[in-house]
């Protein structure tokens, strides 16, 4: 069974360190045109563009000065060419406890947007400005303090100018409860599959946390809870070797003929006609 990559960039034990700031066009310590996922965010900021960029299945253009974020467990796959030319920032969630609140952090829906992965356009002055911060954090790389205080900055320059270009986010990341939903749903879809479980965890009733997801997002619950089994489905389906009935097991299947139904219902193919798709 061999799983979806997961590549390591950090020691394991030096939780101090765990922020890093490399050239995208160098060697990378793995292989970028694999599919593969890690357990830490990555910021990439593309000063020149070329090739393409999949995140989750959405392929996104590498243009000139554009952001790409993606998130811990997210599946990866960077084709850059020759002409591409950038940075890119390597955090782990050690960092962001650092440095950050929580709920402050889940704020930035730039960094937890788990569902739909976005490219960010800048001008040429806003990105000079800020790869002018990223060169300051790498100055620092060895004083967590000062290199914290610039990672910082650059994601509120990041997450204001994300807000500008998705003014519709705002009620997205100011509700406690929805922020709440997504962190339990986040940890739970594996194994919780029901409305009934995350009301009951998040101390609402049904009636009310389904208006508010109708309400922020446009989707019931109900929706939203197999919108993210089936994306980890997909995503093992089509990136890993695991049998149809280990990742169904995985996922909290305990019937595989279910599972099979539940893949068909939402990608309109069977698993082995998705994973051979």
């Amino acid at each position: 069974m061999a799983k979806i990559p997961l590549y390591k960039y950090f020691p394991e034990s030096d939780f101090n360190t765990e922020l890093g700031v490399n050239e995208i066009s160098h060697s990378s310590k793995y292989d970028d045109y694999t599919a593969h996922r890690h357990g830490y965010y990555e910021l990439f900021f593309f000063r020149k563009g070329g090739g393409s960029h999949t995140i989750d299945f959405k392929e996104l253009a590498i243009k000139d000065y554009s952001i790409h974020a993606v998130s811990p467990g997210q599946v990866h796959q960077l084709n850059h060419n020759e002409h591409c030319v950038g940075k890119y920032i390597v955090f782990s969630t050690e960092v962001i406890k650092n440095i950050l609140e929580s709920k402050y952090f889940q704020q930035f829906a730039f960094l937890n947007n788990n569902a739909d992965p976005i490219s960010l356009q800048l001008s040429n002055d806003l990105f000079n400005e800020i790869e002018a911060m990223i060169d300051k954090l790498a100055d620092h790389i060895n004083d967590s303090i000062i290199a914290w205080s610039w990672l910082q900055l650059i994601l509120n320059y990041t997450d204001r100018e994300f807000h500008k270009n998705h003014k519709g986010i705002s009620s997205y990341v100011k509700n406690s409860d929805y922020q709440r939903f997504k962190q339990l749903l986040e940890h739970n879809y594996h194994k919780q599959h029901t409305v009934n479980w995350y009301s009951n965890q998040l101390n609402l009733t049904e009636k009310k946390l389904n208006s508010l997801t109708k309400e922020i997002t446009g989707e019931t619950l109900s929706t939203l809870i197999q919108q993210r089994i089936f994306l980890e489905a997909k995503r093992l389906i089509m990136h890993s070797s695991s049998s149809l009935k280990e990742i169904a097991f995985d996922l909290g299947f305990n019937d595989p003929a279910y599972f099979s139904r539940f893949i068909k219902n939402n990608a309109g193919l069977s698993p082995k006609d998705l994973r051979n798709s």
